[in-house]
């Protein structure tokens, strides 16, 4: 009796990993099989990995991991619009990042588009360009105590805010024929538009 069961658990165990062997190799409806459903790192798939250096010159200790977060952020959805399944970035130190970009072929190419500067810009409705981040003399997320929540804290330089105040007079003129569109519906005619590479 003993060795009739050990027969038929041994049959149901060999059953039972022919059965997962199929099932990795090929795929079983919504299953995929195991080559589609692994993600390759640098080790296997190739591709470009950078340490980049910050320049953190005039950012307080205190704003220092703040500003690292912020620009982590930045860095990774630079990396995701590339399209680039699997692309990691993180922090290493206190000023350091690294990027790992697996499977891409032309690291010149990546890199320049992940280290470039944000581009800071603020328009009109209609695309006018008027002021980039050139005339911002500081910029920081602050606690809004009248509304909850967090807002941005702008400081414009001199000729920054004499800009400023030109492109919000245009703005709230009535003159302004919106072209720029956000999350497919135009921008107000009176808007100023903040633009982050390209993103409102």
């Amino acid at each position: 009796m003993k060795s009739a069961v050990k027969k038929v658990l041994s049959i149901i165990i060999i059953a039972v990993v022919v059965f997962g062997v199929f099932v990795s190799w090929k795929g079983l409806g919504p299953i995929d099989n195991l080559k589609q459903s692994l993600k390759y790192g640098l080790d296997i798939d190739g591709g470009v990995y950078v340490v980049m250096q910050a320049d953190t010159k005039g950012i307080s200790k205190s704003k220092l991991k703040e500003t690292m977060e912020q620009t982590k952020e930045v860095l990774e959805k630079r990396v995701n619009a590339m399209g680039i399944s699997e692309a990691t970035v993180s922090i290493e130190g206190n000023d350091r990042f690294r990027i790992e970009m697996p499977g891409v072929k032309n690291a010149k190419t990546a890199i320049n588009r992940i280290g470039k500067t944000a581009q800071l810009k603020f328009t009109l409705a209609d695309g006018t360009a008027y002021l980039t981040g050139s005339d911002v003399k500081t910029a920081a997320a602050v606690a809004d105590d009248e509304n909850g929540g967090y807002k941005i804290e702008l400081q414009f330089t001199s000729e920054g805010q004499k800009k400023f105040a030109k492109v919000t007079e245009l703005a709230s003129s009535g003159k302004v024929t919106p072209t720029v569109t956000a999350d497919g519906s135009t921008v107000s005619a009176n808007s100023v538009v903040i633009w982050l590479d390209n993103d409102i």
